[in-house]
């Protein structure tokens, strides 16, 4: 993701020529967020190669979670937290109405975080402060979303 241009050619090496199913990406700790429109040619090639994009939660740079004295004390948030941000970002910033058939697994931090992010952009709306082309919930109903649950 730091060089958009190697990372398209990358998914589409790994598709076309490893016969991967996606890539995996962090949820933070590029220099904008993952849907910053400098990303979206990421996105567009995941579409046209009808391939998944993965969005891992275990990066825990520049959210105060790696500065936890335990480390199990920042994998508790470390997780789900990041996913929570990158969602909130992927359908505020039109990634998922830009990339109607884009399908992104957000892995590694369960699923606690849903429901806060859903009812949270709920509020946005009502307060009209925000704008969204669908309602919080119908991007996690639409079948494009994916999301890993630990079975422990």
């Amino acid at each position: 993701m730091q060089d958009v241009p190697a990372a398209v050619a990358e998914l589409r090496s790994a598709v076309k020529e490893l016969k991967m199913v996606g890539a995996m990406i962090p949820s933070n700790g590029l220099n904008r967020h993952v849907s910053a429109k400098e990303y979206w040619p990421v996105y567009e090639e995941a579409e046209r190669l009808d391939c998944v994009v993965a969005v891992h939660g275990g990066s825990y740079i520049n959210l105060g979670f790696n500065t936890y004295t335990v480390f199990p004390a920042t994998r508790v948030l470390g997780m789900p937290f990041p996913l929570a941000i990158a969602m909130n970002g992927m359908i505020v910033d039109g990634v998922l109405d830009a990339f109607p058939k884009l399908g992104v697994g957000f892995l590694e931090g369960g699923t606690a975080w849903i429901p806060l992010v859903m009812d949270r952009l709920e509020r946005e709306l009502e307060y009209g402060g925000l704008s969204l082309k669908k309602r919080p919930e119908e991007y996690f109903r639409s079948g494009r979303i994916f999301v890993g649950c630990e079975g422990n």
